[in-house]
């Protein structure tokens, strides 16, 4: 069986052969030290997610990066309005002298 793991840090899909899943975890061949092993990961950790096609991979990935966009915009406007602020204080100080 094939997932498709995203990465919570960049942009990238990775295809992962896996052995067995349940509701929460895959299970992946892998080696330590030379001997093969069976490591088991969380579907949906802090690190990374696993999706069940390409195309759901890929759709996280660009709704996170909508999401990045909105979000600078917003802070864009926060530090536009701050900033609009900190000029009205001159201005008010002048009218005062």
């Amino acid at each position: 069986m094939k997932k498709y793991k995203t990465s919570k840090w960049d942009e990238t899909i990775e295809e992962v052969e896996i052995v067995k899943e349940s509701e929460s975890c895959i299970w992946v061949n892998t080696e330590r030290f030379g001997k093969p092993r069976l490591d088991r990961h969380l579907k949906d950790s802090a690190y990374c997610i696993y999706h069940d096609t390409w195309e759901k991979a890929y759709n996280y990935l660009l709704g996170r990066s909508k999401d990045k966009i909105l979000a600078a915009k917003n802070r864009l406007k926060m530090a536009e309005q701050a900033l609009v602020e900190a000029q009205a204080l001159r201005q008010n100080a002048e009218r005062r002298e």
